[in-house]
């Protein structure tokens, strides 16, 4: 949002506005500036041009003259749901945004299906890291708003423990008590506004940790078995790492080091 905001003549043919949720506002400071950041992606597209966007954001007053298409994930009944490796409902909103973007391209449905079928999530992105003892344990540390973290919170299966925390970026952590009052066994917070966030989740099985090896290992003491530990840290990482790549991989690093032994 940052960047497009000093953008000037930049016109995508293909523009794509998946949600918009309070998040940069250390940079931006208000929601109103973030919100017209965003929008500025459409600014100065034409009538020879596309919008696909999610209909939720369809009430926002802005303006284009882009051919709008809404979100719609029914474009995903062409796939095997089953074969699909990519976790959650959000994810069915961005493959169904590819199949959209391949449609106006023309391209042949069958590779589409294909390719999205034998496609492999990205690293730190609810990356599945195997089992401890019976318990899962996924990377999800390119989470830096608190939106990420509920929608990873959902895309897991039965209960959770999570590691969250670092810096706020003006993330309402409120929004992830009814996530954690549904799914989560124990919270562990890591990071500068650990305190602040375990106010504004208000959940009772809330405990700190100094590190994140130690993090993991109370995540490892208190699990059990067909559990999972889930680290989605809803925060920006340069209070304790040197960016969230390297979060996640000293994060992969210490359950290598744990399954080892």
């Amino acid at each position: 949002s940052f960047q497009i905001y000093s953008t000037k003549t930049f016109r995508p043919h293909i523009a794509v506005i998946l949600n918009i949720d309070i998040d940069h506002l250390n940079w931006h400071k208000k929601l109103k500036h973030y919100v017209c950041s965003k929008l500025r992606i459409t600014k100065n597209q034409t009538f020879e041009d596309y919008l696909i966007i999610n209909k939720n954001l369809k009430n926002l007053n802005f303006k284009t003259k882009a051919k709008i298409i809404e979100i719609n994930t029914k474009e995903t009944e062409i796939l095997n749901l089953e074969r699909i490796k990519l976790k959650g409902k959000h994810n069915l909103e961005n493959i169904s945004v590819a199949i959209q973007i391949s449609k106006i391209f023309n391209l042949k449905l069958e590779k589409v299906k294909e390719i999205i079928e034998n496609f492999s999530p990205l690293e730190h992105r609810l990356e599945f890291l195997g089992t401890f003892n019976g318990v899962k344990i996924y990377n999800d540390a390119k989470s830096t708003t608190v939106q990420a973290t509920r929608k990873a919170i959902e895309a897991i299966d039965g209960f959770i423990i999570l590691i969250a925390g670092g810096i706020d970026k003006g993330g309402n952590f409120k929004d992830l008590r009814n996530s954690l009052n549904k799914k989560a066994k124990l919270v562990i917070l890591i990071g500068k506004d650990k305190e602040r966030i375990k106010k504004d989740i208000n959940f009772k099985n809330t405990v700190f940790a100094n590190t994140l090896e130690e993090a993991l290992n109370i995540a490892i003491k208190y699990s059990e078995k067909e559990d999972t530990i889930l680290f989605s840290p809803g925060c920006a990482s340069f209070d304790m790492f040197k960016n969230y790549m390297d979060r996640g991989n000293q994060f992969k690093n210490l359950v290598n080091k744990l399954k080892a032994k």
